[in-house]
């Protein structure tokens, strides 16, 4: 029986969902930094020619496609706790919303980042096997080795502890605000 949360009816649409993420993410930082200018129209059509690029490639496809599941679990989280310090009584300016307090974009952007980390090596490895299983030659390069290496769980475990560390350290020794 099919559901409504069966996610293979939604597979021929990755493309442009890739695309749409990607060009709403890409517009939301050229803004942000204001790299570019504040011209909005230069940072859109930037915006979409990284997105039009990046949807051409079917590694990006995959990897925004097996990403976003667990980008909108972040999200979720991460509205959950604004919740509940609301309901602790915090208000707006005690969490992400201060612009001079960067702790909590920070662990949310290394958050992401690792997510992103994952998919890559997700896919990546996907794409090898269906390599192996297709008969082409399955010798690995040194840069696949160097790749494997770093997607390894140990080299992602100790590169996570150290991003932990790094933001214990940085909160520890942040001069409190008067």
């Amino acid at each position: 029986m099919v559901t409504f949360l069966e996610g293979s009816l939604l597979r021929p649409f990755d493309t442009f969902f890739a695309f749409l993420f990607i060009l709403v993410a890409v517009y939301a930082i050229l803004n942000k930094t204001k790299i570019f200018g504040e011209n909005s129209f230069t940072n859109g059509i930037l915006a979409g020619a990284v997105a039009v690029l990046a949807a051409m490639s079917n590694t990006v496809t995959k990897t925004v496609a097996y990403a976003t599941p667990w980008l909108v679990f972040l999200l979720v989280i991460v509205l959950f706790l604004m919740l509940i310090m609301t309901f602790l009584g915090a208000d707006e300016k005690s969490f992400f919303l201060n612009p001079s307090d960067t702790t909590a974009v920070s662990i949310i952007a290394a958050l992401v980042i690792i997510i992103f980390i994952l998919a890559v090596g997700e896919v990546r490895e996907d794409e090898r096997q269906e390599a192996a299983e297709s008969g082409e030659n399955s010798v690995l390069s040194f840069p696949t080795r160097v790749g494997e290496t770093l997607r390894s769980p140990v080299v992602i475990g100790l590169v996570i502890t150290l991003l932990i560390a790094l933001f214990t350290v940085l909160m520890l020794s942040a001069v409190p605000k008067k």
